[in-house]
């Protein structure tokens, strides 16, 4: 048997005797397994959590050897080496189960009088190594954000360029809609910059100093998505690394997790992501285990999901749960007079990156304008960016403009912008007389027209008819 007895008292304090804590209380206490032999392998003691793992009564262990209760305990190659057995990993033929156990001699006056081992499961080993996992993944996640933050500023919309033009009545409704928890779905063109007013609602929200993070759905593929977003555990496929891994919804716990591209995602990956989104709940791959996330939920996407959903080829069930709050971006082509601003801001970042001091023409100005830019924003700063490079003057004239290849795109004769402006302003006077003719029912007004939901009121804020 155990004795002794461990007290610490504090300098000045009376001592109180019901407060001494026995050696075997603290073993008692401890999660882990012990059990401890004396020098001829018989046990002399074990804990409860002992008992718990190999069940078997504390009764029915004492005063045997361990060779009668585990014939294949590693704790007797330590009393017959005298060394020491740490973190070894075996298949226990007992318990049926993986366990990790460490092993160490107890010596007295110089002789070997026993061993203690205290040992785990698999399953609590790997539930430990996830809690690591997570843990240095939240704070890799933070040390990055801090040095990110460091050197740009993150706090919203502030600096989201051109939220005082045509992007004003978007900006205005993703500032509301930041100050809830509402799942929020971003469309439009590629280089519009949905991921840029994602990171602004994150930023803008209550979830701001939790983390934000960003899955782009359609550079991942489909067979590897389902480990990305929601983890894995250990030995769950070939390949899977030791102690698993955690899933995006579970690192974005507390905070925001983006779903780029989410229009891309397979039939099947929609069906799983339907259930987190629904319920909450993760299940890691290989693990029958549920864990609850807290994660706000934002997503974007380039392609219609209207048209998906008519198609089979996006779940409705799912359409309706991203598209709680729609926001559509619109393209470059439509806001021509953000171009100068975004020209602008560009530019200055891009002077500093080369070490030059540029300033943009009007005349150059007037030349971007014209072009039609089907990359959108992107595409705007890829050209000035080609544009700072090849420029060795202190001013972007028309031709450094044109230098680049930009002049075939940018061409356009006035016979094709008059049809355009008439275009536009006969599509005008049909949403005018429709809605004249239903007495404003824009419901009425939308099937008169005979289109859908988005391209209506998408028009509809495109002529100032909100």
């Amino acid at each position: 048997m155990l004795n002794g007895t461990v007290a610490w008292q504090r300098p000045g304090l009376e001592r109180d005797p019901d407060l001494d804590i026995s050696f075997t209380e603290v073993l008692n206490s401890i999660h882990d397994a012990v059990v401890v032999v004396d020098h001829a392998g018989i046990i002399i003691f074990v804990n409860p959590a002992y008992s718990r793992v190999m069940n078997i009564p504390a009764a029915d262990a004492l005063g045997r050897h361990m060779q009668e209760v585990t014939p294949n305990a590693h704790t007797l190659q330590v009393l017959q080496t005298g060394k020491p057995l740490l973190f070894d990993a075996h298949f226990s033929k007992e318990l049926g189960i993986d366990v990790v156990m460490s092993a160490t001699p107890i010596v007295k006056n110089g002789r070997l009088v026993g061993a203690v081992t205290i040992f785990r499961t698999s399953r609590e080993m790997i539930e430990l190594y996830s809690a690591y996992r997570r843990a240095h993944g939240l704070a890799d996640y933070y040390r990055n954000r801090l040095l990110k933050e460091s050197n740009e500023h993150t706090d919203g919309f502030e600096h989201i360029v051109g939220r005082y033009g045509a992007l004003e009545p978007i900006v205005r409704m993703a500032a509301r809609v930041a100050e809830t928890d509402a799942t929020v779905l971003v469309t439009g063109e590629n280089g519009v910059g949905k991921d840029v007013l994602c990171q602004a609602i994150h930023y803008s929200s209550s979830r701001r100093n939790k983390p934000f993070i960003i899955v782009n759905c359609a550079a991942i593929p489909d067979s590897l998505l389902e480990s990305e977003l929601f983890g894995y555990d250990q030995g769950s496929f070939t390949g899977a690394a030791r102690g698993g891994k955690l899933g995006k919804f579970e690192l974005a716990d507390g905070g925001t997790i983006f779903l780029d591209e989410i229009g891309d995602t397979s039939l099947s990956m929609q069906a799983k992501l339907l259930r987190t989104l629904q319920n909450g709940e993760v299940n890691r791959i290989g693990s029958k285990k549920v864990i609850h996330v807290n994660v706000r939920v934002l997503a974007a996407t380039n392609k219609n999901l209207e048209d998906l959903v008519a198609k089979g080829l996006f779940r409705e069930d799912l359409f309706y749960r991203i598209n709680v709050f729609p926001l559509e971006i619109p393209p470059l082509r439509e806001r021509t007079e953000d171009i100068q601003e975004l020209a602008a801001f560009f530019l200055e970042d891009l002077n500093v990156v080369y070490g030059k001091r540029l300033s943009l023409s009007d005349e150059a100005f007037r030349l971007l304008e014209r072009y039609d830019w089907p990359g959108n924003v992107r595409e705007l700063r890829n050209v000035i960016e080609r544009i700072v490079i090849m420029c060795d003057d202190d001013v972007i004239l028309p031709e450094h403009v044109k230098a680049i290849g930009l002049r075939q795109k940018a061409q356009e004769t006035d016979e094709q912008g008059e049809l355009r402006k008439e275009v536009r302003k006969v599509e005008k006077r049909s949403y005018q007389v429709a809605l004249t003719a239903t007495a404003g029912n824009r419901s009425k007004a939308m099937k008169k027209l005979g289109v859908s939901r988005r391209t209506f009121y998408k028009k509809l804020r495109e002529f100032d008819l909100l």
